[in-house]
């Protein structure tokens, strides 16, 4: 799952220090696979992108080989795309209420 931007809950593990935190903004370091979604999507909305469909173009190809920084709530880490078959775009995520 890959979001434009809203909230989680922090600390989600340990209900007693759980808390509503701000997801931080894309990594500017490196190249985000969150920015290129955000480019590549027509207008706002929340989207399934299906991976195993993509054509066989040669610039898809080297978009879906290319490590990129990827949000994780409340760090980063590194993918490349077509280490998924697809992906959801949430525009604006918002936690869920802790049962």
């Amino acid at each position: 799952m890959v979001y434009g931007s809203g909230q989680f809950w922090n600390k989600w593990q340990r209900p007693a220090e759980r808390f509503i935190d701000k997801i931080p903004e894309w990594d500017e370091k490196r190249v985000s696979f969150e920015s290129e979604i955000t480019k590549s999507l027509p207008g706002n909305g929340n989207y399934f992108i299906d991976f195993s469909a993509a054509p066989k173009n040669f610039k898809l190809q080297y978009f879906m080989s290319t490590p990129l920084s990827l949000r994780e709530n409340d760090y980063y880490m590194q993918i490349e795309p077509q280490e998924w078959d697809g992906c959801i775009y949430l525009q604006i995520a918002s936690p869920a209420t802790p049962i």
